[in-house]
């Protein structure tokens, strides 16, 4: 009787083994990777194990955009055994906060998929705030409005603002032309004189020649009430 009760002691612990293999996330699944500059390149890792006790197989591994790649040195992970995904995105023509994803299929294992966000905060090399001028709340009575437009140089050179001109007439801006250094930034007067009632919207041109030749230009939008 003792045997019998061994034999099915030890049954029971076979047809209650469970054989996985499971991707497991080491690292967050948003990856935040700090504030950057436009235009460069942002590298991480995304870390994970294989928790389960087979054999883990990945499938592929896709990325939301041209601009980011991730790579895997191989495909196949033991139990318990660990492994990353070099991830990599070109920050050139982004702005503020920035999301890509990485998703990971699974070929043999638990789950199916896996979607890490990769996130980051890109500050443009040159900062001009506010994006638009809002005049859209004055009357005739009103002599004079100001308003200000802030340049900021987050170039690791000079910059040289080389014009700062509207197509509103009635519209100053001042000053026309100065130098940013590295990190430093100005705070340009715009002064506006209603001459008549309704709509007289139009923009600011500012003209950078160094470190790169550009022009920039920033929405006005003006209504005058009577």
């Amino acid at each position: 009787m003792q045997k019998y009760v061994i034999l099915l002691v030890v049954l029971s612990g076979l047809v209650f083994t469970v054989f996985t293999q499971e991707f497991k996330l080491i690292t967050p699944i948003v990856l935040d990777m700090g504030t950057v500059l436009e235009d460069s390149i942002v590298t991480g890792k995304i870390r994970f194990t294989n928790s389960g006790n087979l054999p883990l197989k990945i499938g592929r591994i896709q990325t939301s955009c041209g601009c980011t790649v991730a790579q895997l040195d191989k495909l196949t992970y033991l139990p318990n055994e660990e492994g990353e995904i070099a991830v990599q995105f070109n920050t050139k023509g982004q702005a503020g906060l920035t999301r890509k994803t990485v998703n990971v299929s699974i070929e043999e294992g638990t789950p199916s998929s896996v979607r890490v966000t990769l996130q980051t905060i890109v500050k443009q090399q040159l900062e001009i705030n506010p994006a638009f001028i809002d005049l859209q709340d004055i009357t005739l009575k009103d002599s004079s409005i100001k308003r200000s437009l802030v340049i900021k140089n987050n170039y690791n050179q000079d910059l040289l603002v080389k014009n700062i001109k509207g197509n509103i007439k009635s519209l100053t801006v001042k000053p026309e032309q100065f130098l940013l250094h590295p990190g430093s930034e100005k705070a340009l007067e715009i002064l506006y004189q209603p001459q008549k009632e309704g709509r007289n919207d139009g923009y600011i041109e500012i003209e950078f020649e160094k470190p790169v030749q550009k022009l920039k230009r920033i929405p006005v939008f003006i209504k005058v009430n009577p």
